[in-house]
């Protein structure tokens, strides 16, 4: 299994610099982004000018919308106004569940268990194949905040609620093992695992089911004509990554997720031990720590119901 948890943090590790690359690179994109917008904001536009502004009450219209994007995938939505500086969306958006095809988890890890045999003293021998999916589906309610009165710049607040376990990993081939099993850490706190009963383990990085929204955007969530095109800009705060283990307690029997702490692994004794498996476990949950929130970029289409 100790190999199942390095294939699962190669993997995690891909997802998480990627996650990193997409989050630098959007913030990269939205200071120039915020500069231009700020700018056509405030330009004295004759045409923007003379034309009549329609005035919004109080849930006195209904919009809806199609988004497409990053992070938050494909969204749909529908929209009303609080007067004339705020609008409130409501919708749901999901991720389709992606299966990549991961050339060194298909072809599997091989690895030596159990006693070694008295004639060729040889153990035991398993290859390992191993399954990544990532996906998630999150409700949605924004707050659209317009500061000026003719141009559909708008600030966003809210929050995301839904899918916490956003990356799963599980094995394709039984996971065999003898002795101990596996030893979830290596302090005081450390337990010993097993496969269940049909030879699985199971794991998944989660993220925090609520995820607060800030960010920016332009176009009125409910247009002023029929149909619009409009974009958001901002991040997810889904809180720090975790890891988690579904396996057999070897000391209770007890079959349940386990968390994969940091506080489980002190990083003296892999040094002193030179442990490169409790090292790779370990740096990969570092790494997921840092990146407590995600870049979210979509494009929406928006129409005006009444």
């Amino acid at each position: 299994m100790s190999y199942f948890l390095v294939c699962f943090n190669k993997y995690s590790y891909f997802c998480a610099k990627y996650n990193y690359y997409l989050l630098t690179n959007t913030y990269f994109y939205m200071k120039k982004i915020s500069v231009l917008l700020l700018l056509a904001a405030l330009l004295p536009v004759q045409r923007i000018q003379a034309q009549a502004v329609e005035d919004f009450g109080y849930f006195d219209h209904l919009g809806a919308g199609i988004s497409l994007g990053v992070l938050d995938g494909i969204g749909i939505d529908v929209a009303a106004p609080i007067g004339n500086y705020v609008q409130l969306r409501a919708g749901v958006s999901f991720m389709p569940t992606i299966t990549p095809s991961i050339k060194s988890f298909e072809e599997g890890f091989e690895y030596e268990y159990g006693k070694r045999d008295p004639i060729t003293h040889q153990r035991p021998k398993n290859t390992l194949t191993v399954e990544a999916s990532a996906g998630w589906v999150n409700g949605k309610m924004l707050v659209d905040v317009y500061p000026f009165r003719k141009v559909p710049f708008r600030v966003t607040v809210g929050f995301y609620a839904g899918t916490s376990a956003i990356i799963k990993a599980k094995n394709t081939s039984p996971v065999k093992l003898a002795g101990e099993g596996f030893i979830l850490g290596n302090t005081s706190e450390s337990m010993a695992l097993f496969p269940d009963n049909n030879e699985n383990v199971q794991l998944e990085a989660r993220v925090n089911t609520f995820k607060p929204y800030f960010g920016i955007g332009y176009g009125y969530a409910v247009p002023k004509s029929r149909v619009n095109v409009g974009f958001d800009l901002g991040v997810m705060c889904w809180g720090k990554p975790a890891g988690w283990i579904k396996a057999k307690n070897a000391d209770t029997g007890v079959e349940g997720w386990y968390e994969v702490r940091k506080e489980l692994y002190d990083e003296a004794t892999i040094e002193r031990e030179n442990n490169e498996t409790d090292r790779a476990i370990l740096d990969g949950i570092t790494i997921a720590e840092k990146i407590n929130v995600g870049p979210v970029l979509n494009v929406r289409v928006g129409f005006r119901i009444f």
